[in-house]
């Protein structure tokens, strides 16, 4: 993909990575975001079922004599990564964007996709603190895609003998929340109020890291409940 790279109606105006990157409507002049997968994935099918404002929406689907591409709503913000690095977080902020997350996970799981890579880097804040979650690469429904990251898989998915299901993904945002809550504890958290909510909130990680899926919360309906109560 490279800058002022044309394709169909559309010309590439800034490359994020090889693959990624903005492009402009040269009918309409507006702005998305562009992907270049080569052949078709369950990517694609995924990005059509869901229907909910924090997910990528796909407007366009190119074939192109080096591949496919689509093309979607481009997001505009920073990663949670970036955010994390900066250490800009606040408890409350970061309780709220969790909230939120659960809230897109509802309807993933509703529509029975397993997203099968959250992590930091796939989580975007918009201007508004808004949480957008990106890259369903991984996804799968019933059988398990077998693409995820190391630092982020839950356990059972790397048995053979076991189907992965949407408490995957709850492993995989405990794990989000332990990153995060790296962060406060290097903050000035001394309020008394403000340590037993930390406390409450490790309580709630440590359910969510449970080994055996069983042991977890049983849904992002569950985990975000428990995360309103703080």
């Amino acid at each position: 993909m490279e800058v002022n790279q044309k394709i169909g109606r559309y010309a590439i105006i800034e490359v994020v990575t090889e693959c990624t990157g903005y492009c402009r409507d040269l009918q309409y002049g507006t702005e998305w975001f562009v992907k270049y997968i080569g052949t078709r994935t369950k990517e694609l099918d995924y990005l059509k079922l869901l229907d909910h404002c924090r997910i990528p929406r796909i407007v366009d689907v190119l074939y192109e004599e080096d591949g496919l591409y689509y093309v979607m709503d481009q997001i505009k913000g920073i990663t949670l990564q970036e955010r994390v690095q900066h250490n800009e977080i606040s408890f409350n902020d970061l309780i709220q964007m969790m909230i939120h997350l659960c809230q897109i996970l509802e309807h993933l799981h509703c529509m029975n996709v397993v997203h099968g890579d959250i992590k930091l880097e796939n989580i975007v804040l918009d201007e508004q603190l808004g949480i957008h979650l990106i890259d369903f690469g991984s996804a799968f429904m019933q059988k398990d895609s077998n693409s995820f990251t190391v630092n982020y898989v839950a356990p059972e998915r790397l048995l053979d003998t076991y189907v992965a299901d949407e408490r995957s993904d709850i492993y995989s945002v405990g794990l989000v929340l332990k990153s995060m809550m790296k962060t406060l504890s290097n903050k000035s958290f001394i309020r008394i109020i403000c340590l037993r909510k930390y406390f409450r909130l490790h309580r709630i990680v440590k359910k969510c890291l449970m080994v055996q899926p069983e042991f977890r919360y049983q849904s992002a309906i569950d985990l975000r409940e428990e995360l309103m109560s703080l």
